[in-house]
């Protein structure tokens, strides 16, 4: 009985005599060909469907019994299901920060990813014999994103900047380093309240957003910056436009010391 794999206790079985020079015959195999569950897996708002998304089937205690993988189109079904009721989670393809895992019918799993949901506080799904349980269906949140820009004080893009991201207990969720175009992208967040720093490795001021500079080199805490407010499904602008020491020292010595912005407007071109 059972999948005849690893998890199958062999012993258990009836024994079969073999004898030299002759054929133990009639070892015959009526094959329960079990349930099955089916069903797509999309995005939110797109509609596109989300290709080698993961699925993951559970039984009644919780305890994992099948998992696959959705085709090019979305689609996937998991058979060999003995009948019985199970739980059925789905997230993104593996190593794709993308989409927020999600436990069967429309429930975020906690952390993102689907293994880390609790699979029993879900939707069951009834599967019977030589029957496929169809609809089992999953649309995809994206998971929030910071994007932006880094420049000098000109305008002129700086590419190798790390971007860091941390919430609002001063954990380091992402990170990014700018690309040529000073272009920067940090997936993979929950809705919530996140901070966001400029790490330029001392070739400008690291600066704390928004327009918040350090001119000793070290940010210090980040949640003394401007809050960023993340939301699933979009995308939240944060840009950042860096001085050099030199720049910033005569901002703060000139500028900011007497009251007077002449400095200020001077370092920036005017702006």
């Amino acid at each position: 009985a059972g999948d005849p794999g690893p998890d199958c206790d062999l012993t258990a079985g009836t024994p079969v005599a073999v004898a030299v020079g002759a054929t133990a015959s009639g070892i015959d195999f009526a094959l329960d060909p079990g349930g099955a569950i089916a069903g797509t897996v999309t995005e939110t708002g797109t509609g596109a469907p989300v290709a080698d998304a993961g699925i993951w089937i559970w039984d009644g205690g919780g305890a994992l019994v099948k998992s696959g993988t959705a085709d090019a189109f979305g689609h996937y079904t998991l058979r060999a299901l003995p009948a019985g009721s199970y739980f059925v989670t789905a997230a993104g393809a593996s190593g794709v920060n993308v989409h927020f895992g999600e436990l069967y019918d429309d429930m975020h799993c906690p952390g993102g990813e689907s293994p880390e949901c609790d699979a029993t506080t879900g939707t069951p799904v009834a599967v019977a014999f030589n029957t496929t349980t169809p609809g089992v269906d999953f649309v995809l949140d994206h998971f929030g994103s910071i994007v932006g820009t880094v420049t000098d004080l000109l305008g002129e893009p700086i590419s190798g900047v790390e971007i860091e991201v941390w919430d609002a207990g001063g954990a380091m969720v992402g990170f990014d380093f700018g690309a040529q175009d000073g272009s920067f992208r940090i997936d993979g967040l929950s809705t919530g309240t996140y901070y966001v720093v400029a790490h330029t490795f001392g070739a400008y001021v690291d600066e704390l957003y928004d327009d918040l500079p350090c001119p000793t080199g070290d940010c210090g805490d980040p949640t003394k910056g401007s809050p960023v407010a993340v939301t699933v499904n979009a995308a939240t602008q944060v840009d950042f436009s860096l001085g050099t020491f030199d720049q910033i020292s005569t901002i703060f010595s000139d500028g900011f010391e007497s009251g007077d912005l002449t400095a200020w407007t001077s370092a920036v071109g005017g702006q």
